[in-house]
This record gives C-alpha cells, sequence and structure tokens, in this order.
C-alpha cells in the first residue's frame, strides 16, 4: 500500500497519521513507512488495502469529524 507524502501528518507524540473514511467520519490510523518513492509513502502498517483515504481537507480535520466521500 502506497499513500501520497502529502497525507502523512505527525502528531503531539511525533507518531505519524493519515485520516481514513469510517461511516462517513474521519477515523486516525497511525501508519509505520517504508520507501518513499515518486510522491508517495510506502505504508508497511496502520492501513488495509481499500480502505478510503481523506484526501481533501485532512489537514484541517479531527478525528471523528463528519465527512463525506467522493465516488
Amino acid at each position: 500500500i502506497s499513500v501520497p507524502v502529502k497525507l502523512i501528518q505527525t502528531d503531539i507524540n511525533g507518531d505519524k497519521f493519515v485520516y481514513v473514511s469510517v461511516a462517513n467520519k474521519a477515523e486516525k490510523r497511525v501508519v509505520k513507512m517504508g520507501k518513499e518513492y515518486d510522491g508517495n509513502m510506502e505504508i508497511t502498517s496502520g492501513l488495509k488495502a481499500g480502505e478510503l483515504l481523506v484526501m481533501k481537507g485532512y489537514d484541517t480535520i479531527n478525528e471523528g469529524d463528519k465527512i463525506t466521500t467522493a465516488k
């Protein structure tokens, strides 16, 4: 699994995380990273294939915020 580097954030504890959409709410997922290539970061743990990443507004939302998904 790889994600755009820009989606990976760092919390106050120094953990790297991304937001995923679960039941139209933002859910924080702490991730472990592998290698970076072409603007994407390999995720070695913390995400499952098929999960919906928050692609817009990821830097202004909080866990539990209501979100909408685009198809």
